[in-house]
């Protein structure tokens, strides 16, 4: 049995007040995700993450405090034969956000509500519960 190999990027899960979460869909692609990216060489996971908000969001991200929630690794959803292993930060943000560069299109969801949008595998089955389980422990990011 072959392996997938393995694409490593930084997430953030951007809670609104009401516990919403942001999600983006990229350009030529059916799933929602967190925004992030890839990490370049001479960057940490935070600077990759700040470079990559400011890329994708019209959001000034650049004085919240972030928390890191986990790592977690499941298929790729937009790459076959690949597996995507995210650092997920969260942090807070309640001002406007549009899409930029690859992004077509982002929506806040609400992850106690069943919503009819197709979510990246590792949003499903991994980042969302630990995020519920966090916010069910700790209220919200400091």
């Amino acid at each position: 049995m072959e392996l997938n190999k393995i694409i490593k990027v930084v997430t953030a899960a951007i809670l609104s007040a009401d516990q919403q979460v942001l999600l983006v869909r990229k350009k030529g692609t059916d799933a929602f995700m967190l925004p992030g990216g890839k990490i370049e060489n001479n960057e940490n996971s935070l600077q990759a993450l700040s470079r990559e908000l400011s890329e994708e969001l019209s959001a000034d991200l650049s004085s919240n405090r972030f928390e890191q929630l986990g790592s977690f690794r499941d298929i790729a959803a937009n790459e076959t034969g690949f597996d995507v292993e995210a650092i997920v930060f969260i942090t807070n943000f309640d001002g406007e956000v549009d899409p930029k560069a690859e992004i077509e299109e982002l929506r806040w969801y609400d992850p106690e509500l069943s919503d009819n949008i197709k979510l990246a595998p590792l949003l499903q089955n991994q980042v969302l519960p630990a995020l519920q389980n966090y916010l069910n422990h700790s209220g919200v990011v400091q």
